[in-house]
């Protein structure tokens, strides 16, 4: 088994990202545990979103890359920790809060899987309540066997690509 089944996401972190998610006046898609080259194709699909485009919240896996991905990004929570309304893209550079970034979105894309690496588990995030939508191409036997479990509830949708991923964010609204 996977012990992150038995785990759940800090209550207090959610807390707080859903009293952040409420003082927005518009949805949040988290790009969460993102890998490298992952972001660009992201925030590709998320350019071609009508206006208003959610907040488009990316966490990268690794915090040595957090400076990289502040170049796309309008703000990050270690400078701003909030963005401002104007803002686009946030950078979730911070380690230990990702239940608080799951508490404040309206879907997750789970990174991992846009490129060659298997895909990144999507249980925290299922665990947090937050639909999730991960690649058709997950190769990773535990986030495949992890994804077939979720399916029947509905958290969760494949995308063929980062750009078949933009309407499946959209459809949750």
């Amino acid at each position: 088994g996977n012990l992150k089944f038995d785990m759940s996401p800090e209550p207090a972190l959610v807390a707080l990202g859903h009293v952040w998610q409420m003082s927005l006046t518009r949805d949040v898609v988290l790009a969460a545990v993102t890998r490298e080259g992952e972001e660009a194709m992201l925030l590709a699909a998320w350019q071609q979103q009508s206006e208003p485009r959610p907040l488009l919240l990316i966490v990268p896996r690794h915090p040595q890359r957090f400076d990289e991905v502040s170049s796309i990004s309008q703000s990050r929570r270690t400078r701003a920790r909030l963005p401002d309304p104007n803002d686009k893209v946030h950078l979730g550079d911070t380690m230990g809060e990702m239940a608080y970034y799951l508490g404040l979105a309206d879907v997750a894309v789970i990174g991992g899987g846009f490129g060659a690496f298997g895909g990144q588990n999507l249980i925290e995030a299922c665990a947090a309540g937050v639909p999730v939508i991960v690649m058709v191409s997950i190769t990773s036997s535990g986030t495949a066997a992890t994804a077939s479990r979720v399916r029947p509830s509905g958290m969760r949708r494949l995308a063929a690509s980062a750009k078949a991923a933009n309407p499946s964010w959209r459809s949750w609204e």
